[in-house]
């Protein structure tokens, strides 16, 4: 007779996302809307992921994803463990100083340029390795910068 009881009591279950992440979206919050500006921004970001035929290191995976390609990391996990040093960041930094990806597309913070999520170490070992190629809104696109030998012509023979 108690099952039955407990059975018809109101229970709301704990949001994953809320006990996850810490962040509680309020119903009718209309802020999480994308506006236009971002719709074409984030057009843009798609179109040179997809233009690049190689790896790609993006701080929001799902642009990777829109442009149909392999998300290599997730960012802000790998971030979060990294703050608390729960991750060796030392292979990350190694891909990056050998150019494993071709593009790095980093999200600036309140304009300042750097990362979002990852640690200040690696935007600047990304700034170290990598050249500026273009910026779209917040989204800075970097390429791997060419070493003197791909940059000397080949001699034919």
């Amino acid at each position: 007779f108690l099952v039955q009881i407990c059975i018809y009591l109101p229970l709301s279950p704990k949001p994953v996302f809320t006990s996850t992440y810490g962040l509680e979206i309020p119903p009718g919050t209309e802020s999480f809307i994308p506006t236009d500006t971002d719709l074409q921004t984030g057009r843009a970001v798609v179109a040179e992921i997809e233009a690049a035929p190689g790896k790609i290191f993006c701080e929001s995976p799902g642009y990777i994803l829109s442009a149909h390609k392999l998300a290599e990391f997730q960012p802000y996990q790998y971030g979060k463990l990294a703050a608390i040093g729960k991750i060796n960041t030392e292979k990350l930094y190694t891909l990056i100083e050998s150019s494993f990806f071709e593009l790095v597309i980093l999200q600036e913070q309140n304009n300042k340029a750097g990362s979002v999520y990852m640690p200040a170490k690696f935007a600047e070992t990304v700034k170290e390795h990598y050249d500026l190629k273009r910026k779209i809104g917040d989204w800075s696109i970097y390429v791997a910068r060419k070493t003197e030998q791909e940059t000397l012509p080949q001699d034919p023979k």
